[in-house]
């Protein structure tokens, strides 16, 4: 298993997107994905992190990310022309925007 794991919402349009682009954009293959409700996540995240509306990272299977967070996050350990964006998971506010997308992801198809 990869040291760092995304769980995301395996019924969500976009969330499903969002997996197959960070696939795609994962080069070095340093992702492993797991939906939420999967046996992985109840095995390896506290409840309060496998709720369906959010995506989490598990950076070294330790440091655990959510929302936004994570998705800066995620984008500062693929490298290359993402990193920069790294810093905004330190944004204070971003999961405002965050949760409003989460609250209508079904709606993106």
């Amino acid at each position: 298993m990869k040291d760092h794991l995304i769980f995301f919402d395996s019924t969500c349009p976009l969330c499903q997107k969002s997996v197959q682009q960070i696939q795609e954009m994962d080069s070095g293959h340093i992702f492993e994905f797991f939906p939420l409700d999967s046996a992985k996540a109840s095995e390896l995240l506290p409840e309060k992190f496998r709720k369906g509306d959010t995506i989490v990272l598990m950076e070294n299977r330790k440091r655990i990310w959510t929302r936004a967070k994570a998705i800066f996050r995620i984008l500062k350990l693929l490298g290359g022309k993402w990193s920069w964006m790294g810093f905004l998971c330190y944004v204070p506010g971003l999961d405002l925007f965050y949760r409003i997308i989460a609250h209508n992801r079904h709606l993106f198809k």
